[in-house]
């Protein structure tokens, strides 16, 4: 995912500079973004699950968030990716790459408003869905965590301060995920 990200948004960026009619005719950048293009085509073949998430149309149906869901979505990622707030309930390379999701949301939104109408909404959507798949994955953990770790094998009893840590962030996170949640429902499923 973060390979087909980052690709994604180097071609978005080059295929803007060429629009612009900043990338003059048979530049050398041509050729290196036509390479670019066969990479990105071949991740298709490595990873067969990347061809739908491609194919999904929430990049058709996608609305900037309102000042609301922003400050949501602020407070989400800014706590997952702080380990003083998760408290050792993330693995610290999970917390750093949901801390990375939301600066990726920021970069975006920083770069689309140098860009005009259409432009603008299409550069978000990429760093949206890649932090969206990411966080509503560790949601899911959290929201679940006693039963998940039951399930496991482990007795509840032997990882009460665990679960304890997992609720607790779940709790403190939870106003701000169901704003972030039904900001997502409108366009991402």
């Amino acid at each position: 995912m973060a390979i087909n990200k980052q690709l994604a948004w180097v071609l978005r960026v080059i295929a803007f500079d060429k629009a612009d009619g900043l990338i003059p005719t048979n530049d050398e950048l041509e050729h290196y973004a036509s390479d670019l293009y066969g990479y990105y085509n071949r991740l298709e073949q490595i990873f067969p699950k990347l061809k739908r998430y491609r194919k999904m149309d929430a990049r058709h149906r996608f609305q900037a968030p309102t000042a609301e869901d922003e400050r949501a979505i602020f407070t989400i990622f800014k706590s997952f990716g702080s380990p003083k707030i998760t408290e050792g309930t993330l693995a610290p390379t999970l917390s750093e790459e949901l801390k990375q999701a939301g600066e990726g949301i920021e970069e975006a939104k920083k770069f689309s408003e140098k860009l005009p109408g259409e432009k603008s909404l299409e550069v978000t959507v990429e760093s949206h869905a890649d932090a969206a798949t990411r966080s509503l994955a560790v949601w899911s953990w959290l929201s679940n965590a006693r039963e998940k770790f039951i399930r496991s094998g482990k007795r509840a009893e032997d990882v009460a301060k665990a679960i304890e840590s997992y609720e607790k962030l779940y709790e403190k996170l939870a106003p701000e995920m169901i704003k972030y949640i039904a900001y997502l429902l409108k366009w991402f499923f």
